[in-house]
Parts: C-alpha cells; sequence; structure tokens
C-alpha cells in the first residue's frame, strides 16, 4: 500500500525492507519508483516460526534451510533483490551548489567588513561624544582635566608655569529665561568661535559645563600674557552676538590660576581658577582676577558664614544695636538708627559686612529685613511710651 501511494504521488518517499521493497516494486510493476539509497548486498537473515506442540516440524524446517548451500542462498536473495543502485554524480548540481555557497561566502565577508567598518565609526563618534562637547564641539571636563594632568606631569620636571583660565558668562541664566534653551545654546557655540580666535597654537579651550569655559595656556613663561590673554578673550565679545533675529550683548569674567603657585594638581588649579572667577564678579561684568591665598580665605570664610546663617534666625542669635541721634541745639536724643548684629556662637560677632552681601545673594534677605524692622518699631513704641512720644528710628534696608 506504501509503495502503491509513493508511485501515485500521494506520499513523498518510503523507508522499508529492501528485500520486500524491491520484490513488490517489480511484482506491481511500479517502474516510475527507484532505490534512492545504497542497498545491502548481505544474505537476509529469514526467519521460521512454528507451533509449541509441534517441534518435529521445527527440527524439519532446521534441516531444510541448513540443507540450501550458499550459491543456493545468493541465487535466491538476487530473486528478491533485483534493482540496482546506480550513484550517478550530478554535475550541474554540484556546480549550482558550488557558485551559491560562493555566493554566500562573498557575501557574508562583505557584510562582515562593512560591519566593522560601521562598529569602527561608531566606536570614533562615541568616543569623540564621550571626550567632547555636544554643543560646541570643544573637549569637555574628562578631555580638558587630562590633558591638564599630563601638562603638569611635563611640567613638574622643566619646572615651567601653566595657566588655567576660567570664564563664565554674565548674565547666562537670565538669557536662558528671556530667550530660552535653544538660543542659550546656539549663543554658547558662539562664543566658543569667539574665543577660539583669540587663542593661539598649543592653548586648548574646552567646555566644563553650563556657561563655564576654561583655557589652558601652557608654557607660560610671564604671567602677565595670561592676563593679557583672558583681556583678550573678555573683549572678543564686545561686538553683540546675533542668534536669528536677536542681538545679544554678553560679557564674560575670567579667574586665572597659575601652576606650580596656586596648585600642584588638576583639581586644585580648577578650585583655583573659579575662586578667582567669583572673585572677578564682584569687581563687575567684564573683569578677570589672578587667584590669591586670601581669596581661598575669604571663600572658606564665605562657605562658613553661609552655613550657619541660615539657621542664626530660629535660634535667636540676632539682635538690634540702637545708635542715638543726638540733637545740639536742643540737647537731647531725638532720634535712634537700628543696627542688625550677628552674635554666632561658633564664628563669634560677624560684622554686617560680612553677612548682609551674603543674605542679599542667597535670597534670604527679606526674612531678616522684616525681623530689623517688627524688632525696631516694637522698641520705638515702648520707648515712645516710656520716655519721649516724638522719638523716632531709623532702619536701613536692603535695596532686594
Amino acid at each position: 500500500e506504501s509503495l502503491l501511494a509513493l508511485s501515485g504521488g500521494e506520499i513523498d518517499a518510503f523507508i522499508g525492507n529492501v528485500a520486500a521493497s524491491t520484490y513488490w516494486i517489480r511484482k506491481l510493476n511500479l517502474t516510475n519508483l527507484r532505490v534512492a539509497a545504497p542497498i545491502s548486498r548481505e544474505t537476509q537473515n529469514l526467519h521460521f516460526a512454528v507451533r509449541k506442540d509441534l517441534p518435529t516440524l521445527l527440527s524439519i524446517i532446521n534441516k531444510g534451510l541448513a540443507s540450501i548451500s550458499e550459491p543456493e542462498k545468493i541465487k535466491i536473495a538476487e530473486k528478491w533483490m533485483n534493482i540496482e543502485y546506480r550513484f550517478d554524480i550530478n554535475y550541474d548540481l554540484i556546480i549550482e551548489v558550488t557558485i551559491t555557497l560562493l555566493f554566500v561566502i562573498v557575501a557574508f565577508l562583505t557584510w562582515n567588513l562593512l560591519l566593522k567598518r560601521a562598529i569602527s565609526q561608531h566606536k570614533k563618534q562615541l568616543l569623540h561624544y564621550t571626550h567632547h562637547d555636544q554643543i560646541t564641539n570643544l573637549p569637555n571636563r574628562f578631555l580638558m582635566m587630562d590633558r591638564l594632568h599630563q601638562l603638569i606631569a611635563i611640567h613638574t620636571h622643566d619646572k615651567k608655569r601653566i595657566a588655567l583660565l576660567s570664564i563664565n558668562i554674565d548674565g547666562f541664566k537670565d538669557i536662558n529665561d528671556s530667550h530660552g534653551h535653544k538660543t542659550g545654546d546656539r549663543l554658547l557655540a558662539q562664543c566658543a568661535l569667539r574665543f577660539e580666535t583669540v587663542l593661539k597654537q598649543g592653548e586648548v579651550l574646552g567646555r566644563l559645563g553650563g556657561d563655564q569655559f576654561i583655557v589652558i595656556l601652557p608654557y607660560l613663561s610671564e604671567t602677565t600674557y595670561a592676563a593679557f590673554q583672558a583681556s583678550a578673550l573678555i573683549n572678543s565679545l564686545t561686538q553683540p552676538i546675533q542668534i536669528k533675529e536677536h542681538h545679544i550683548a554678553v560679557n564674560a569674567r575670567v579667574g586665572i590660576a597659575i601652576f606650580p603657585d596656586d596648585g600642584l594638581s588638576e583639581d586644585a588649579l580648577l578650585k583655583a581658577a573659579d575662586l578667582a572667577t567669583h572673585h572677578a564678579r564682584e569687581k563687575g561684568r567684564g573683569k578677570l582676577s589672578f587667584y590669591t591665598h586670601k581669596l581661598n580665605d575669604d571663600f572658606s570664610r564665605k562657605i562658613q558664614i553661609e552655613k550657619h546663617i541660615s539657621v542664626a534666625l530660629q535660634q535667636n542669635e540676632l539682635y538690634l544695636a540702637y545708635q542715638p541721634k543726638f540733637c545740639l541745639k536742643h540737647k537731647r536724643i531725638h532720634s535712634f538708627e537700628a543696627l542688625l548684629r550677628w552674635e554666632s556662637p561658633i564664628l563669634g560677632s560677624v560684622p554686617p559686612a560680612e553677612f548682609i552681601p551674603i543674605l542679599e545673594q542667597n535670597g534670604l534677605i527679606h526674612d531678616f529685613g522684616m525681623f530689623a524692622l517688627n524688632e525696631a518699631v516694637k522698641t520705638l513704641k515702648e520707648w515712645q511710651t516710656l520716655y519721649d512720644p516724638t522719638l523716632s528710628m531709623a532702619v536701613n534696608l536692603s535695596p532686594k
């Protein structure tokens, strides 16, 4: 049944006993079938079964089988296995397969080559993005600090100086708020282009983030050259920068730190340059400042004041001192000026000239000003009641 189904195309192949299959192929005259694999030429082992109650029959069959000679067995087998298997080499198929394989190999090698190039290019892009700022395409903090570290290692032996210039754009936050961050980013890119026109070969410009740029001046012969370049960087922003329809006027301030005078490591130099930049801001827009150890002491003092002033009001460390105003004509006190004072248990007596500017910068001046005004009015009321209803009180208020 299987061979008939195979001959009629109902199934694709049949696997079975070679002898029985070839016998029935011949018997049924199935001329469209062929053996598709090598066949065994060994003599088939045939087995017969008899009933248990006829042991005599078993011995008769065994004697009969034993009486058949080997040539007779082969002759009998040939009657069953009469279909020969011929292995024909299909050269067309071999050529076709070879060409296909070659095409696959060439395609794979080409794809592999293109993939390697793409990966290499992607790695270069990632490396570039890792070491460069995406807005200005300048070296970023990581790359600039690495270059500064290498220069310090070189100049430690030859005892030459390096200048590190920290540049901040004045009022950049206001520009972002009024014109938007995209305009702010374009402004930073234009500032970078202007800064680059000032620098000479070997001098490196980078962006650390926000509105902060840094410049490394290697092989510095005189510190005055650092001031000259800082002034040139500031002056490069004299003309307004045009961003689409906007003409934006910008200024820069520059802080300067010198190796090895102001620091022996890249972190120490950057900290010194940042402190100098803060000092330049206090001097006004478009200013430069060199780092000094006094700046560091002042900055440390400022940090301490900022730390303790935030809780001074809650811990009742503030009080008012009253300075009388004496009228020479009438020979009496006619008014007072209320002066805010701070007695810190940690810092001691802190002058108003130190803590008032910090309050104004940190946005705490309103609460402290209201404290001073309330205390002064309360005291004035008490003194008017006790002493003189015509007394007056002067209270200093911050313009903010």
